[in-house]
């Protein structure tokens, strides 16, 4: 068999492996979408770690997360049950969920007998993952920037009742992220005021340095000829 034909077989099985998480059509407007939130890798946020430990409890389940995924990680905005900050995106499951519609759970009953997950090395060591299911953060320009998601050491299911309350701490956290980034767009917009009245100012300063020392008689008048200031050329002029 030749190298060539060995060289397109890899790559063949490498497109073809279904373990690999699929990357979103809209990839780069979704990490764009998450950089703008300038969220990851902040300290913990009360708010949110409240809503994991309500997932937990209410999902009875041992681990919950709200997992942001970045090109290469995800990345825990809030965690429980669980010590690591984050994994790489390969072996994530919030990195097949994000490929989920806004209202679709992304549920795994039972990883080691799941194609797509029995040979994950989340799965065949710690934290032993058989359960999953995760909700989208869908932001509302359509984009999916990570999953509220709960996990369980032990192959299960989740109630009806128990995904509704999944979805609803989902649109928590989604309403979060919206708050975050309308507190951030009104911050830029009130330092671009600030930097346009610093220049204003700094201008007519300027302006009045120039009137000053110039010997030639000088009037500034506005748009609608009202005279707005004078240099002391014009004044002794007008006396």
């Amino acid at each position: 068999i030749s190298a060539e034909y060995m060289g397109l077989h890899s790559s063949f099985m490498a497109a073809h492996d279904v373990s690999l998480p699929p990357i979103p059509a809209n990839e780069e407007r979704r990490i764009d979408a998450l950089f703008s939130l300038d969220i990851l890798d902040t300290p913990p946020q009360r708010e949110l770690d409240d809503v994991v430990k309500l997932a937990a409890a209410i999902c009875q389940v041992p681990i919950a997360l709200i997992s942001l995924v970045e090109r290469d990680r995800q990345w825990f905005l809030a965690r429980v049950g669980l010590e690591a900050s984050q994994t790489n995106r390969r072996d994530s499951f919030c990195a097949h969920a994000i490929n989920c519609d806004k209202d679709d759970l992304f549920v795994v009953e039972d990883a080691t007998k799941d194609e797509r997950f029995k040979s994950n090395p989340l799965v065949l060591g710690a934290p032993d993952i058989r359960f999953y299911a995760g909700a989208v953060l869908m932001n509302d320009r359509g984009l999916n920037l990570g999953t509220l998601c709960v996990i369980d050491r032990v192959p299960r299911s989740l109630t009806l009742q128990q995904q509704d309350a999944m979805r609803t701490l989902r649109d928590h956290v989604v309403s979060s992220f919206a708050q975050r980034q309308l507190l951030r767009e009104q911050h830029a917009i009130m330092q671009g005021l600030s930097e346009r009245k610093r220049e204003l100012e700094a201008s007519e300063l300027q302006l009045k340095a120039v009137l000053a020392a110039s010997g030639d008689s000088l009037v500034v008048c506005d748009n609608s000829g009202a005279v707005c200031d004078l240099n002391f050329s014009m004044m002794k002029f007008f006396a």
